[in-house]
């Protein structure tokens, strides 16, 4: 069940770290990322590889805590031997009963939260809204 309390999550992630940061290697790893944020915050608009998108940091050796990459998502799972894959699925709406494609991770997102739908798109998901508001405009 997440914690819907601001200072319980707070709490909760404090005494996670605290006892993440005793092992010796996450530590290590942990100080790398902080130092690396602070030599370079921002870092390049475009990943030097592929020149398209925005990159993130990429320590190829925890040794050497000064050397960073500044690779996209795709070619820094690339760097790691993993696969970058966008997995779409088709989807029937609610209420228009329209096929549509959407990316799998965004379709377990919206289940996750518990929203409705799911929706080819914003204007079937205003019907839908104001369906439920009825004559007052108000939920209930």
């Amino acid at each position: 069940m997440p914690l819907v309390d601001r200072e319980a999550r707070r709490e909760y992630h404090r005494l996670y770290m605290k006892k993440y940061l005793k092992r010796p290697i996450p530590k290590k790893k942990h100080l790398v990322r902080v130092r690396a944020r602070k030599i370079d915050p921002v870092g390049p608009k475009f990943c030097p590889k592929c020149k398209t998108n925005v990159p993130e940091r990429h320590h190829p050796d925890y040794d050497d805590r000064d050397h960073i990459e500044w690779l996209c998502r795709k070619c820094h799972l690339e760097e790691h031997g993993q696969t970058y894959t966008t997995t779409r699925q088709t989807l029937i709406c609610v209420l228009c009963k329209n096929k549509f494609d959407r990316l799998c991770a965004a379709e377990r997102s919206r289940k996750r939260k518990g929203r409705a739908g799911p929706f080819c798109g914003r204007s079937c998901a205003t019907k839908y809204t104001n369906s439920l508001r009825g004559e007052n405009g108000r939920f209930g």
